[in-house]
């Protein structure tokens, strides 16, 4: 005698009469349950999601701040990069501040002047120690009329030379952007006070007589 599988009337299954109602199909049960997975599945995947954008924005936050760490090893590019930029840099030419038309310009430029200027310096620089060794005069005026004309043709020369550089300046001021005009200009001038300007105050003061001024080629 087979048993009968009976359901069991539950509260959920009454309606509002009281009277039992047919059990939910499985089917329906089924995708209620599927819905559920659906949205719990949704809620965990959005906030994995904003987890993940919060590590990578503080990923890039420590990025930002870490110190830089330096390259062991020179990077091959970059280095064929400068080379080539220095390649092609303009040499620097002060002529190119020059006034090509002028006659100091011309004079500047020349060839001969500047072979001339070259030998006079080496022959400058080899008079000075000439005049260490056999000036034993204080004062230019004392010495010998030898030394005298020697300092009295190179104050005059380096005046001119530098008088026809200064000259030949498009624009008068970008004299001072020339590092060797600027230092052959200081050259210049304390080579003239000491063959000139003490010469004439030393004069007008009566002679160089027990006048005691060391070493003015120290100056020099």
């Amino acid at each position: 005698m087979g048993v009968e599988n009976q359901h069991t009337p539950l509260k959920e299954d009454f309606q509002d009469g009281g009277s039992p109602t047919t059990p939910a199909p499985a089917s329906n049960m089924r995708a209620t349950m599927k819905g559920r997975m659906t949205r719990m599945q949704s809620i965990f995947q959005g906030n994995s999601g904003s987890e993940n954008v919060e590590g990578e924005e503080h990923e890039e936050e420590q990025e930002k701040h870490a110190p830089k760490q330096k390259q062991m090893f020179v990077d091959a590019n970059d280095m064929k990069k400068k080379l080539r930029d220095n390649i092609k840099k303009e040499r620097y030419d002060v002529s190119s501040l020059y006034d090509k038309k002028s006659f100091c310009a011309k004079v500047a430029m020349n060839n001969v002047f500047e072979n001339t200027t070259l030998a006079v310096i080496a022959f400058n620089a080899l008079w000075i120690s000439i005049d260490a060794d056999l000036n034993h005069s204080d004062v230019l005026i004392e010495a010998d009329p030898v030394f005298i004309v020697a300092e009295n043709f190179f104050c005059l020369y380096f005046t001119l030379e530098i008088s026809f550089r200064f000259g030949a300046f498009a624009l008068k001021y970008k004299c001072l952007t020339d590092a060797w005009f600027v230092f052959d200009s200081i050259m210049v001038c304390l080579m003239i006070f000491e063959t000139w300007v003490m010469s004439i105050i030393l004069l007008a003061a009566g002679g160089g007589g027990g006048v005691n001024l060391g070493s003015t080629a120290m100056i020099k």
